[in-house]
């Protein structure tokens, strides 16, 4: 891991941390439909690991950068993936349902207000879609100076996600040594006005 810019980069899957591939695993299983969106993809090597487990699959994988974006086009394309460069804090137009399941890992934490990023999620979700996501859940942005939010554990996610009108279909907890990692399967609670 490259820890000047907290991001995995590796020309296979087998030169990426083995703990990331399995939260991409753990989503791959989670998968609804068949179009799904990788947001914050970084390199790509998940958005491509989604495709090699679900025919018929596609993957639209967007990141910030556009260095792990054209990463991501060189070392992990294929015919069912598109990547491009979009900013998760900037999703989708209202009512925009495109996507039957959206994955987003290690992400949230790098943004000050996750809400912003979890309305334009399920503005962008198709009906009967889902949200996968994973965060720390621990403290860590006195720690880690990407980090912008944080929860202390598991069940503090779960209340936030569902006081941004989802409700946590799933919550497992991946432990490392570094701390405790959140893995957690939401659906839009469609009760709730996020919009």
């Amino acid at each position: 891991m490259n820890s000047a810019r907290e991001r995995q980069y590796g020309k296979i899957q087998a030169e990426i941390d083995a703990f990331h591939v399995a939260r991409y695993k753990w989503a791959s299983a989670r998968v609804r439909g068949q179009r799904v969106l990788d947001c914050a993809c970084g390199v790509g090597y998940g958005s491509k690991l989604l495709t090699e487990e679900h025919e018929g699959l596609s993957v639209v994988g967007w990141d910030i950068s556009a260095d792990a974006i054209e990463w991501a086009n060189r070392y992990f394309h294929c015919s069912r993936t598109t990547y491009g460069v979009r900013d998760m804090l900037r999703l989708g137009l209202p009512n925009d349902s495109t996507f039957s399941t959206i994955v987003s890992l290690e992400s949230l934490e790098h943004v000050v207000s996750p809400a912003i990023v979890l309305v334009g999620f399920a503005r962008m979700l198709a009906d009967g879609g889902n949200l996968l996501v994973s965060l720390p859940v621990f403290p860590t942005v006195q720690v880690n100076r990407f980090h912008k939010f944080e929860v202390q554990n598991a069940e503090q996610a779960g209340e936030y996600f569902r006081s941004c009108g989802f409700k946590v279909v799933e919550t497992e907890v991946q432990h490392l040594k570094s701390g405790p990692f959140g893995l957690f399967n939401l659906e839009p609670n469609v009760q709730a006005e996020i919009y």
